[in-house]
């Protein structure tokens, strides 16, 4: 059985990324869920720098967590 989280890096600094990326793979977690809309939801405090994303996709990469 595969088990996921989700986390949304615009909502979300690099370092908390990073963190919350290696204790989904400590946790054996297998996927990683996000959504890069939540800006079209009216979601407030969001973070609209994609380098939080590009940093997001590349670690998870480098942990082979899917995405």
């Amino acid at each position: 059985m595969l088990v996921g989280v989700s986390l949304y890096p615009d909502l979300m600094s690099q370092k908390e990324i990073k963190q919350k990326l290696q204790e989904a793979k400590a946790n054996k977690i297998d996927i990683i869920f996000t959504s890069a809309q939540l800006d079209n939801l009216d979601f407030s405090g969001l973070n609209s720098d994609w380098n939080n994303f590009l940093e997001f996709f590349k670690e998870a990469k480098r942990l082979n967590l899917k995405t």
